[in-house]
């Protein structure tokens, strides 16, 4: 059976309210992909890819989270969400529409008449990691999505 999860900006007035709820997606490896449903690395154990040489436990964090910019018309957008050690952010929630989980999880931004949907997934029983962007561009303007895994 299964849950499709729906969040939206009611979920996240604030950035402290947009790390309560985390996904978790497995590759009935070892490994998985837990982010908050903003999409940053809230705890230590979260990340996009954690992959799993060993089972059970011999896991090495391969993509902790992505930094997501859209640049429209030479200005530019923070897409992602996380808090830094040093009290600095990244508030790309603001741009978030909605968060949803069914098999994996889709994030959708609005920004500026784009809208951008984000699906991550992983393989099974493999250590291998997707994530997929589509863009709607409503605006016809110029735009440029820069990606940066860390």
């Amino acid at each position: 059976m299964s849950r499709k999860w729906i969040y939206g900006k009611q979920d996240w007035k604030t950035f402290e309210r947009g790390q309560e709820n985390c996904y978790l997606m497995t590759n009935g490896f070892g490994g998985f992909s837990s982010l908050t449903m903003t999409g940053s690395a809230a705890r230590n154990d979260h990340a996009l890819f954690m992959a799993c040489m060993k089972a059970p436990n011999n896991r090495y964090n391969m993509v902790h989270r992505l930094s997501e910019r859209v640049e429209i018309s030479g200005e530019s957008y923070t897409l992602s969400s996380q808090e830094f050690a040093d009290g600095s952010r990244e508030d790309g929630y603001r741009y978030l529409a909605e968060f949803a989980y069914e098999d994996t999880p889709v994030w959708k931004f609005l920004v500026k008449g784009v809208q951008i949907d984000k699906e991550a997934a992983l393989g099974q029983e493999v250590n291998t990691a997707v994530v997929r962007y589509r863009i709607r561009n409503r605006s016809r303007k110029d735009i440029r999505l820069i990606v940066t895994p860390f």
